[in-house]
């Protein structure tokens, strides 16, 4: 199953495409109903929503910007640079009241968020997918999703790269490297602690 699927990822030429086949690849690999994709936007330091699955509109509106020291499972990924599963929303203390409340709400009891970081080490954005009952993922699920995030993260590098200037595309790609590196710093260290 994963070939097939990472195959169909680094096939996608452009942004739009690419989210959605992962955010499809991955509700299809974990079996979660609910998805979505924030993309990091190191110029308003913060992670903005790209796409999605299955939310109604108070959600989008309350994940349309998340920055790395709000109380959510996607932020604690951005400030860790690491998966966050969170078995039960009602129990999770990282969650602020209203981030749990909005969460619940949409019928979310258990969220996985998987950091998308290419192989150079961009910080690019968040996959999660949500589960509307009390969740643990099984290491299946988790490794195939990890490999599905792993390949769309270097499509993105590869998209981004290709709409610059060729000549300037590899020190582009170097200062985004650096650049998410010191603001990922920068903003952890500005977020209180976890």
């Amino acid at each position: 199953m994963r070939q097939p699927l990472i195959e169909r990822l680094q096939a996608c030429n452009s942004m739009p495409p690419l989210l959605e086949c992962l955010l499809d690849a991955s509700l299809q690999a974990t079996g979660a109903p609910l998805g979505n994709i924030q993309l990091m936007n190191w110029r308003a330091g913060c992670l903005e929503l790209a796409a999605q699955r299955g939310f109604g509109a108070d959600f989008v509106k309350f994940f349309q910007r998340v920055r790395a020291g709000d109380g959510s499972a996607c932020a604690l990924a951005l400030r860790q640079r690491r998966e966050i599963v969170v078995e039960d929303v009602s129990t999770f203390r990282a969650f602020s009241p209203l981030g749990r409340e909005t969460v619940l709400g949409a019928n979310v009891r258990a969220v996985q968020s998987m950091p998308m970081i290419s192989r150079n080490g961009a910080f690019l954005g968040i996959v999660s997918v949500h589960f509307p009952m009390v969740h643990r993922p099984l290491a299946g699920e988790t490794e195939v999703i990890r490999e599905l995030v792993d390949a769309a993260a270097n499509v993105i590098i590869r998209l981004r790269a290709r709409q610059s200037d060729g000549s300037d595309a590899f020190r582009k790609a170097a200062e985004a490297i650096t650049t998410s590196h010191e603001l990922l710093l920068r903003l952890t260290k500005s977020s209180p602690p976890s």
